[in-house]
């Protein structure tokens, strides 16, 4: 059990992240390799609904490799 949703890249440089919630509004945005999203909305500090997310990532690798994918999250309480 997660009590957050954490990224930690070894091979990372950059990366932006953001979760965006199933009405496509931003709920969390990060640009720290190493960030923990906790299920609230960052401007608000409410939590979020339970449901699916879509975490939106753009990496640049040390080596200068970009890499940008949208991936399903699963946020349950």
């Amino acid at each position: 059990m997660n009590e957050t949703f954490k990224f930690k890249g070894k091979f990372a440089k950059n990366l932006n992240a953001k979760i965006f919630n199933h009405w496509g509004d931003l709920v969390y945005e990060s640009n720290e390799v190493e960030f923990e999203w906790d299920g609230t909305h960052q401007n608000t500090k409410v939590d979020c609904a339970v449901g699916s997310y879509v975490f939106q990532y753009q990496l640049t690798g040390f080596d200068g490799t970009v890499i940008k994918e949208n991936k399903t999250i699963f946020l349950i309480r």
